[in-house]
């Protein structure tokens, strides 16, 4: 597999486990500490839709010539 399809790969695969720490960590409780988690979890996404999408561009750069 070439490296654009190694991104593609990496970026579907992408598994964030903010969704389980926000399960356990309690909003009303510790408010700092939740906007933190689910920060870094946006992030991890942003950087997952990147990442895919500059793969994707790779992937597919010579394909769309006319």
């Amino acid at each position: 597999m070439h490296a654009a399809g190694l991104n593609l790969a990496g970026a579907g695969l992408h598994k964030a486990t903010t969704g389980l720490h926000q399960a356990v960590l309690n909003q009303d409780h510790t408010p700092l500490l939740y906007s933190l988690v689910f920060g870094e979890g946006v992030v991890n996404d942003a950087t997952s839709v990147v990442i895919f999408n500059a793969g994707l561009n790779k992937a597919t750069a010579g394909l769309h010539k006319a």
